[in-house]
């Protein structure tokens, strides 16, 4: 590629600045920044980013929506992560052009992509994407302004922090709900996408809401994984996501948001946002006063200390439940980041790591759901009236194990993985408990649960396989556990 077209798109692909709407194109772009999945109402699973080339002015972005038919084939989308899309669908949406992309026509490039001549990506797309990612290295390091390089959130004068008087409206995220509107003092516990149009954070208050999900990070090093309903997301549109308390906002920081709107996302799950709305004075955002600084501290104390007083004695059983792989022990151990990463498939990798989360869930509804019955011929699932299959089948049915698991790194609360178990690799890890009808077994569905409860936010030995779901789409990539089964020290407690 010759220097005089090196910051342009190789021959076929569009510049994000020559995007014509109506048009279906292929495009190489950086990504900016993104926000995180959701589900759409036609049941799709969609995650929205925000992408750069050389071509657009500084600050310039476009907004794309990446569609999947199942949420583990979202990808893992962070600032500075290059993208290629195929036949993507270019269209206005409120006056900005807009990209949409289906579930065959988006790849992720990874970094040994670039690097490594004996990959498939040809010669000049390689060249390109290397073009763009020294171009995004440069313009991070280099071009970033003053104003977020200075994130001392709770160093601001005096003069900045209101006179603050609680009221009627200042509630705690135990006793928000949706539909109104709140004050909240709160600690941020993850950045989760930053940009000067959009924010979104995870905070605490450090009390618990039934409609939130369970925390999967550590309050406390060596505590584990919370599992408490206390984090929530916060997002921030326009002149507050541009906010001088919000740019730059980091981890631990203290903030007074005024006026948020709690309401649940299409999951169900409660959540805050601050839209821009100039006439409303009442919107705002400051750092955190002492006093209630203070009550904070006290609740972040209380519930470390209730952790501590629910954590394993050390004269006792380990304090770290560890799984055994049976068949794969000698294998050099991979990180869950390079798992994630790496698009060859079948592949067989050994991880440890901390379960931070299980699906259906480890209540009573979800547990009951763990086994479904299934024709013997194909694996269908019965029909309503056990008449026959779904597929039309007319053979004896069975009772399979199918749930899974989201596997973080031992010190980090990101990435997951998400991990499937069932069939007979369900068997062999849960070792001495067959398959049934769970709904009618009150004992069977007790060991269940007690076993689920002592997993999660513990250290386990894993062997995964990473394999493609879906023959249509040559770059999903799903997960699920092989040749594992738990420790007999767990067996043994919850027997």
């Amino acid at each position: 590629m010759s220097d005089s077209n090196k910051n342009f798109p190789p021959q076929g692909y569009a510049s994000l600045k020559a995007l014509s709407p109506g048009s279906s194109t292929k495009i190489i772009a950086v990504v900016a920044s993104s926000k995180p999945p959701k589900r759409t109402r036609q049941g799709e699973h969609m995650i929205t980013c925000f992408l750069a080339d050389t071509t657009l002015a500084p600050g310039v972005e476009v907004m794309t929506n990446l569609f999947r038919k199942k949420a583990d084939f979202i990808p893992n989308l962070k600032a500075g992560s290059l993208i290629e899309l195929r036949g993507a669908k270019v269209q206005i949406f409120n006056g900005r052009t807009q990209i949409l992309a289906a579930c065959n026509s988006f790849l992720i490039i990874h970094e040994e992509d670039i690097t490594c001549e004996h990959k498939a990506l040809p010669p000049l797309i390689r060249d390109y994407a290397n073009v763009l990612k020294q171009w995004w290295i440069t313009k991070s390091t280099c071009h970033v302004p003053e104003t977020i390089q200075a994130p001392l959130i709770n160093k601001a004068a005096p003069t900045d922090i209101p006179n603050y008087v609680p009221t009627q409206k200042f509630r705690s995220f135990q006793s928000a709900r949706a539909g109104i509107f709140i004050d909240i003092a709160v600690e941020v516990v993850v950045v989760a996408s930053q940009s000067s149009r959009l924010t979104e954070i995870v905070v605490t208050d450090y009390t618990e809401n039934k409609a939130a999900k369970p925390s999967s990070r550590q309050i406390e090093e060596g505590l584990g994984a919370s599992g408490r309903r206390i984090d929530f997301t916060v997002t921030l549109w326009d002149e507050h996501a541009s906010s001088r308390y919000i740019l730059g906002v980091k981890k631990g920081a203290r903030l007074l948001l005024l006026n948020c709107k709690v309401k649940l996302s299409p999951l169900g799950i409660i959540e805050l946002s601050m839209h821009g709305e100039k006439r409303d004075v009442s919107k705002n955002i400051y750092p955190l006063a002492e006093s209630l600084s203070h009550e904070l501290s006290t609740r972040k104390a209380s519930l470390i200390q209730e952790l501590k007083d629910l954590k394993e004695p050390q004269d006792g059983l380990p304090s770290m439940t560890r799984l055994t792989c049976i068949d794969f022990p000698e294998a050099p151990l991979c990180d869950v980041e390079q798992i994630l990463e790496c698009t060859n498939v079948p592949n067989h990798y050994r991880t440890k790591g901390r379960i931070t989360e299980v699906w259906p869930g480890n209540d009573d509804s979800g547990i009951s759901a763990f086994c479904r019955r299934v024709c013997t011929d194909c694996e269908a699932p019965a029909a309503a009236d056990l008449t026959g299959c779904q597929a039309g089948c007319n053979s004896s049915f069975s009772w399979i194990y199918q749930f899974a698991f989201k596997l973080a790194p031992l010190n980090q609360d990101s990435p997951t993985l998400p991990v499937l178990v069932s069939h007979q690799d369900a068997v062999d890890f849960l070792v001495d408990m067959p398959p049934e009808n769970l709904e009618n077994n009150l004992d069977l569905r007790y060991k269940l649960k007690s076993r689920l409860r002592c997993l999660v936010g513990k250290e386990v030995d894993l062997c995964i396989l990473a394999y493609n779901p879906d023959q249509q789409d040559k770059w999903s990539v799903a997960y699920r556990l092989f040749a594992t089964q738990l420790s007999p020290e767990l067996i043994k407690k919850t027997s």
